[in-house]
């Protein structure tokens, strides 16, 4: 029996029409293993306050979900939003993807900084499905959580295919064609080997190792090439380094659903920026 994937879901819906693209993605995530609560925060829409909790509620059921709780909020932001997720003990935040919205850069690196459960970014044409997810690998504990984690949603999605990426380079200039071989042999190898000791939960995957100085820019490559419709990254800790692993880069220019993967419960900001402030030690 694999463990729920997602035990409590928070969709935060905004906009003046329903978004039928993301409350059907929230609901597909939410319908791979029946969470114990959904709750869907959105804004009082014109002409449809009557009937917009009945309206999420059907698209939630279409998916098999029934354990829905709409909740209006009179001018939704990220504060409340984040404030409704540490309520609900979140575990997953289903967002639209901060590209379509106005102060869309300013949403994605608060979102990317200081969410403390995994959030999902659907773009407006979410996909129907999920079938070939791809997960960026780092050959480290982390990148075994990572994996197991894509391996679940893979397993219980019947994904036809999980692809885990390894990124690599050479950080030198000599060696030749034959150097170059090696290299990426032994790459390739360790990638298996990763992944032959991870617990995949049955689902079938295909090691993938790519050549590439920034992670992102090789994820949107084989993304492009292996027709990927979810990508999956782990979430930086702490979250004010967020920009220097190229989320946001990877953010904008995604075209399927992201999630960002929060493994551990993240530590406060406050309490890193106490760790980051403290003076430095002297040493003789």
């Amino acid at each position: 029996m694999i463990a729920p994937l997602f035990r409590r879901v928070v969709v935060a819906h905004s906009g003046p029409t329903l978004d039928f693209g993301l409350l059907d993605y929230a609901a597909l995530l939410s319908s791979l293993q029946a969470p114990a609560s959904v709750q869907v925060l959105a804004a009082p829409i014109r002409g449809a306050l009557q009937s917009l909790g009945t309206a999420i509620r059907r698209v939630f059921a279409a998916r098999g979900v029934h354990s829905v709780s709409p909740r209006l909020l009179a001018e939704p932001d990220l504060d409340e939003v984040f404030s409704a997720a540490k309520e609900q003990e979140a575990d997953l935040l289903v967002v639209k993807h901060p590209r379509e919205l106005p102060d869309g850069r300013a949403v994605a690196a608060r979102l990317l900084r200081q969410a403390t459960c995994s959030v999902c970014y659907v773009p407006e044409r979410g996909a129907d499905g999920i079938g070939r997810p791809l997960a960026a690998i780092k050959l480290e504990p982390q990148g075994s959580q990572l994996l197991e984690f894509a391996a679940r949603l893979s397993s219980a999605a019947r994904a036809e295919e999980l692809i885990a990426m390894h990124t690599c380079f050479r950080d030198t200039l000599y060696g030749g064609s034959e150097a170059d071989e090696r290299f990426r042999q032994e790459n390739v190898l360790e990638m298996y080997r990763f992944v032959a000791r991870a617990n995949l939960y049955g689902a079938p995957a295909t090691p993938v190792v790519e050549e590439n100085t920034r992670y992102e820019t090789a994820m949107l490559k084989v993304a492009r090439e292996r027709n990927a419709d979810l990508l999956l990254v782990g979430a930086s800790d702490p979250p004010l380094l967020a920009r220097d692993w190229g989320a946001e880069q990877l953010l904008w220019q995604c075209q399927a659903p992201l999630i960002q993967a929060v493994l551990h419960p993240r530590k406060s900001p406050s309490l890193w920026k106490r760790v980051f402030s403290q003076p430095e030690p002297a040493f003789n």
